[in-house]
This record gives C-alpha cells, structure tokens and sequence, in this order.
C-alpha cells in the first residue's frame, strides 16, 4: 500500500473533524446568542408590565381627580346661586296674607 494514500485519508478525515467541531462550536455560540436574545427579551416584558402597571394607577388617580373636579364645580355653582340669592334685592315687598279675625 501507499502511505500517501493513508496520509490522504487521515488529512481528510482531520479535515471533516475540525469541520464538525467548527459547526458545532458555531451552534453552541448560536444558542448562546438566542438565550442572551430570550432572557433580554424577558427582561423587557417584565419591564413593560411593570410601566403598564404605572399607567393604568395613574389612569385610575386621574379618572378619580376628574370626578372630584366635576363635584367642586358643582358644588361652586350651587354656592354661586346661595350667595347671587343672598345678595340680589327680593324685589317689591310680599303682600301678607289676609286672615279674618
């Protein structure tokens, strides 16, 4: 036998070994990446649920103080129309009512 032809061989089988360590070194960083990519992407939702949270009691105060503004606007009109009551002259005098004796 020709021992180039071994030597061949051997070359080549070292060269399909270190293609394969190649592919699965890759595949191993490639799942790294999509797991760093899965937790980042975890973190964010963790955070938008955190922020919509935030908003929704914010929203919630705000309906609230809108509700107390409705009432102290009410409540100002009806003492605008105490004090206008209050302040404006009757008009002419009432007539007292006739009792027979």
């Amino acid at each position: 036998m020709n021992p180039g032809w071994i030597i061949s061989f051997v070359s080549l089988e070292i060269t399909g070994l270190v293609l394969v360590l190649g592919v699965v070194i890759w595949a191993i960083r490639k799942e790294g990446v999509i797991n760093a990519h899965s937790t980042k992407l975890a973190e964010n939702d963790t955070a938008h649920a955190a922020l919509a949270a935030r908003v929704e009691t914010k929203a919630a105060a705000h309906d609230e103080t809108k509700i107390e503004v409705v009432r102290l606007q009410e409540q100002i009109g009806h003492l605008t129309r105490l004090i206008e009551r209050w302040v404006e002259p009757e008009g002419p005098p009432k007539r007292r009512p006739r009792t027979t004796p």
